[in-house]
C-alpha cells in the first residue's frame, strides 16, 4: 500500500508541476559561446578554498572563434560555471574523477588520453600502456580504475603510472564505478565485470543484451543502464544481475544515486528514477535534449547535453537552466 500511495503522489506531483518548468532560448544546431554564464578566462584564483570545498566538475565545450574546444569547468551553484582548463578537442575527453588529491581525466580519439591535475588549472599528460580510447574512470580503495575500447582496463595508485589489467574480453567497456568495496565495469553486449582490488577481474553473466553505458552504486545496490532502455540491478556486489523494466526504449546514457534515489538519463530527454533500483518511474521533462551525464551533490541532481544544464532537487521536477554544454560530470566532495 505504501508504494502505491508513493506512486500516486509522484504522478500527482508531475501533473501539478508540469507547467512551471523554466526554459531558456531555443536550441540551435551549433554550439554557442557561453560568456554570459561561463568564465572563459583560463586563469584561476589563488584562493585554495576553491579546491577544498564541494563542487561539481564537468567536461564541457566552448567556441573560440570558429573552433570548438573541450573544457573542464566547475560550479557550486550549477548556474555559474568557471572554465578551469581548455583542451584541444582531438583528445576527446570522456570522463573525470578525483582521488588522493588528484583530478584524473581520460578519453582519446584514436589512442588513450590521461590528464592529471592537483588543482584543475595545471594539467599534465600521462603515458599509458593502452592504445585504445578510454571511456570511463573512477576512484576507490585508494586506486584509480579506467576502462575503454577493446576490453581495456587499467589501474593506478597515483593517476600517473598505470598498469594494464586482464578483462578477458575484446568488447568495448564504457563505464566503471566503485561501491561497497567493489569495482564494477560495464560495456558492449551487456558485459559486466567486477573486481575487489582493481587488478583481478571477474566476468558476470548479465544474460546478454544491448550495450551498457553507465553504472552507479547506492543503497547497497548496483544499477547499470544502456541501449534500448536497458536497466540491470544487483544487490550482491555485482555477482548476479536482474533485468528491470524501465518503461522506455530510448537509450540510457548514465545513472547516478543521491538522496536515496537512482536517476537514469538518456537520449530524447529521457529521465527515469527509482528508490530501490527495481521499480522505475517516468518523470516529466518536456525537451528533447540528449542527456549525457548526471551527478548528485549539494541536494541537487545535475544533468545535461546539447546546450543546457538541467537540474532537479527531487528527481521529479526538472528545470532547464543555463546555456552550458554538459558531458561527463561528477561531484567533488
Amino acid at each position: 500500500m505504501g508504494n502505491q500511495v508513493r506512486h500516486i503522489l509522484i504522478i500527482f506531483s508531475v501533473f501539478l508541476f508540469s507547467s512551471i518548468f523554466i526554459s531558456c532560448k531555443s536550441s540551435e544546431d551549433d554550439l554557442k559561446s557561453t560568456d554570459n554564464t561561463t568564465s572563459n578566462d583560463n586563469t584561476t584564483s589563488n584562493d585554495n578554498s576553491t579546491y577544498t570545498s564541494e563542487f561539481f566538475v564537468k567536461i564541457g565545450s566552448t567556441r573560440i572563434g570558429s573552433q570548438y574546444f573541450q573544457t573542464i569547468e566547475t560550479s557550486q551553484d550549477v548556474v555559474t560555471w568557471t572554465v578551469r582548463h581548455t583542451e584541444n578537442s582531438v583528445l576527446d575527453l570522456r570522463s573525470i574523477t578525483f582521488g588522493n588529491e588528484t583530478f584524473v581525466a581520460v578519453g582519446g580519439f584514436n589512442w588513450a588520453t590521461f590528464l592529471t591535475s592537483p588543482d584543475l588549472t595545471t594539467w599534465t599528460s600521462r603515458n599509458s600502456l593502452a592504445y585504445s580510447p578510454l571511456t570511463g574512470v573512477t576512484f576507490g580503495n585508494n586506486t584509480f580504475v579506467a576502462v575503454g575500447y577493446y576490453g581495456t582496463i587499467l589501474s593506478s595508485l597515483d593517476g600517473i603510472s598505470w598498469d594494464n589489467r586482464t578483462s578477458g574480453t575484446s568488447d568495448f567497456l564504457y563505464d566503471v564505478t566503485y561501491g561497497n568495496n567493489t569495482f564494477v565495469a560495464v560495456g558492449y553486449n551487456a558485459n559486466i565485470f567486477t573486481s575487489l582490488d582493481g587488478t583481478n577481474w571477474n566476468s558476470r553473466n548479465s544474460r546478454g543484451g544491448y550495450y551498457l553505458f553507465g553504472v552507479a552504486f547506492g543503497n547497497n545496490t548496483f544499477v547499470a543502464v544502456g541501449r534500448g532502455g536497458l536497466i540491470y540491478s544487483s544487490t550482491d556486489n555485482g555477482t548476479s544481475w536482474t533485468r528491470r523494466t524501465s518503461g522506455t526504449s530510448h537509450q540510457l546514457e548514465e545513472v547516478s544515486f543521491g538522496n536515496g534515489i537512482f536517476v537514469a538519463v538518456g537520449l530524447s530527454g529521457t529521465i527515469r528514477f527509482s528508490y530501490d533500483g527495481i521499480t522505475w518511474y517516468p518523470t516529466y521533462y518536456s525537451y528533447g535534449d540528449n542527456l549525457k551525464g548526471i551527478a548528485y551533490g549539494n541536494g541537487t541532481f545535475v544533468t545535461g547535453g546539447g546546450l543546457y544544464t538541467i537540474t532537479s532537487t527531487d528527481a521529479i521536477r526538472w528545470i532547464r537552466g543555463v546555456e552550458s554544454y554538459t558531458g561527463s560530470i561528477f561531484f567533488k566532495e
